[in-house]
């Protein structure tokens, strides 16, 4: 196992393959070149597709729930999740000037990028804004039937079921 040293690799690349503990074999520029490309067109589908998602969840509860502080609770997290994802998303798509630098800085191409560092963080913050959000959907349903007229078995089996759906 080794890194490829043909000329075309710079320090860069290297630092880009030696950043795990593991030695990575590349057998070609090109395919993190496809790698990123792709990973460029899938995160914001992704992104996107989860505002969708935490929104019609929010929905879904707003609607199942009377008490005030529980619909408090889902408009904020809904609130804060949308506001974070929409930042996210721009910073994810705008980070590179061209964009196409994302995918072809590894092969020479020309252009800039934000700080490695800002994007990192941006992405750990949106991975715990995502994390809190599910664990407040989740918990939330078990609340919500906690005081319905139904017997303990129904009510947890109830909010076991709309718990799932936030996950």
């Amino acid at each position: 196992m080794g890194v490829d040293n043909t000329p075309t690799t710079s320090n860069h690349h290297r630092k880009f393959l030696l950043d795990s503990r593991f030695v990575v074999q590349m057998v070609s520029f090109e395919h993190v070149t496809d790698s990123f490309e792709w990973w460029w067109a899938c995160e914001p589908v992704y992104v996107l597709s989860n505002m969708a998602v935490k929104a019609s969840i929010a929905v879904m509860l707003f609607r199942l729930t009377v008490i005030r502080t529980h619909k408090i609770i889902i408009m904020v997290v809904l609130a804060v999740m949308e506001a974070y994802s929409v930042f996210f998303f721009f910073i994810f798509v705008l980070q590179c000037r061209p964009s196409a630098y994302f995918w072809t800085q590894f092969t020479g191409g020309k252009g800039s990028c934000l700080n490695d560092k800002i994007t990192v963080n941006a992405a750990y913050a949106y991975s715990v804004i995502t994390c809190i959000s599910d664990w407040t959907y989740a918990i939330l349903p078990f609340f919500i039937v906690w005081k319905l007229q139904m017997n303990a078995r129904t009510k947890i089996v109830v909010a076991m079921i709309l718990a799932l759906g936030a996950m």
